[in-house]
């Protein structure tokens, strides 16, 4: 078989499905399997670069510089704007379907779904297999890498903010400006690429969003994100997490870790588009060793690293099933009869 993704990023899109995704990719490269890229990627150059190192044996920009080969080409898709109806996605052009889906995704032909996320009390269509829930949500290898058991600085206390790829919503600086007024001790690293409006203090530390990331996450000893796929990587590092829902997609996310226990819901964007921040919880967050405790007891071990190596195992036989169904057995048969022809 060959695997081809398809998955855009950008700062407006965000990282989000070329970062879940490429988790998966990684796991099937990991396995000698041929593995294809195909998606737009634009200025988000860590991404890219993640992307060009995994060890893809292709990489395209464009749907229309390749041709799917039905007979072994397994498509998994992660998306919300591909048209429904593009000829790219037809269910005649491949072998088999993966799609990656939460409660916005449109509703793509597919032959198996697989949600990233705690549950799926929200999926209705019974008619598509579906793989869900803690065991199938796949980690990038190196997030497991930043769970360090030497002792971190006890004396200030380490904070991470960030939101998504390139956070295009303004989210870090807004909550820099709450932080700001605070009294609290801390060192804060603001991962940004925009430019913040007013002037921060000597507790601030602006960065630009790529590869330091992981060197200041094996010493963070608290992160504010967004309720997307970061927030589920920090998680599954053994940080305690404040999460803030920026986006309709991230609902479902920001209600079930909520719930759980795994991460302090701490604000979100509401409908007149400014912040409604939980300051007293955020407070709590940076003074309270024992709130940040219990988050990272709660989600201990929720997090399985062999959740990628599962799925993938789960798909390949969702494949193969379908391989030795009989309405694919008439269609290979009818193929065949056609290329004898």
């Amino acid at each position: 078989m060959r695997y081809v993704f398809r998955a855009d990023a950008s700062p407006i899109i965000g990282s989000g499905h070329v970062m879940r995704s490429s988790a998966i990719a990684e796991e099937l490269i990991f396995r000698g399997e041929e593995v294809v890229f195909v998606g737009r990627i634009t200025g988000l150059d860590w991404v890219n670069q993640r992307i060009i190192n995994l060890g893809f044996s292709r990489i395209y920009d464009h749907t229309d510089q390749f041709s799917p080969n039905r007979d072994t080409d397994v498509l998994i898709l992660d998306s919300y704007s591909c048209p429904l109806q593009d000829p790219f996605l037809g269910l005649d052009k491949w072998h088999f379907i993966v799609t990656i889906v939460d409660p916005v995704t449109p509703n793509y032909h597919s032959n198996l779904r697989l949600h990233f996320g705690l549950d799926s009390d929200w999926y209705t269509d019974k008619e598509i297999p579906i793989l869900s829930g803690p065991k199938y949500i796949p980690i990038r290898k190196e997030i497991f890498s930043r769970i360090s058991k030497v002792p971190k600085n006890t004396n200030v206390l380490n904070l991470i903010v960030i939101s998504g790829g390139s956070d295009s919503l303004g989210l870090v600086s807004a909550l820099a400006l709450l932080l700001k007024a605070s009294a609290l001790n801390f060192k804060a690293y603001l991962f940004t690429n925009l430019i913040l409006s007013e002037p921060l203090d000597q507790r601030f530390e602006i960065v630009k969003i790529g590869p330091e990331l992981e060197t200041l996450s094996k010493k963070a000893d608290l992160v504010f994100t967004s309720a997307g796929t970061s927030a589920i990587e920090f998680i599954a590092s053994g940080l305690p997490v404040g999460i803030i829902c920026a986006v309709k997609n991230q609902e479902d996310n920001y209600e079930k870790l909520g719930k759980f226990g795994v991460a302090a819901q701490v604000g979100l964007k509401n409908s007149l588009g400014s912040w409604d921040f939980n300051k007293n919880k955020i407070e709590e967050l940076i003074s309270s060793t024992e709130l940040r405790d219990s988050l990272t007891r709660q989600a201990s071990g929720l997090f399985d690293p062999d959740g990628a190596s599962r799925l993938v195992d789960e798909i390949n036989a969702e494949v193969q099933k379908a391989y030795h169904s009989p309405d694919q057995l008439l269609s290979l048969t009818m193929n065949q009869d056609e290329d004898s022809i």
